[in-house]
């Protein structure tokens, strides 16, 4: 029984590595996209840290106004001074306006990371599989 558990959870785990890597390859592709394509606009900041100085294990969020929308964005270390203190801010956006990010955003590391982890969840699959059909 306990076996029998183990290899539940073993495959709620991978299928869940799986699902995060997929959402990670199609954000980072829609970012590319919108760093490509994207078109160059300022938006209004209406939340932002007070300063840079004491940032965090956390990063803090910032909401963003464009186009009568309002963005809540995670604040990376190295985007807080384009926010902080600052009543507009600018951004790239698709053609549809409703994602916005920031100017150097997207980042092709992002791509490697989540192929990685997809790669990893197979192998375990993979693994996991041929060990029970091995054992039969």
């Amino acid at each position: 029984m306990k076996k029998n558990w183990l290899n539940i959870f073993l495959f709620f785990s991978v299928a869940l590595m799986i699902i995060i890597s997929i959402i990670t390859i199609i954000k980072t592709y829609e970012k590319k996209i919108i760093s490509e394509k994207g078109i160059e606009v300022v938006a209004e900041v209406i939340t932002a840290p007070n300063t840079c100085d004491n940032y965090r294990r956390r990063p803090p969020y910032s909401k963003i106004k464009f186009n009568n929308k309002i963005f809540i964005k995670k604040i990376e270390k190295d985007y807080c001074h384009w926010v902080s203190q600052k009543k507009t801010v600018k951004m790239l956006t698709n053609e549809k306006k409703n994602t916005l990010i920031f100017v150097n955003e997207y980042d092709p590391n992002q791509f490697v990371f989540g192929v990685l982890l997809m790669i990893i969840g197979i192998v375990i699959s993979v693994k996991k599989l041929y060990d029970m059909r091995k054992s039969k």
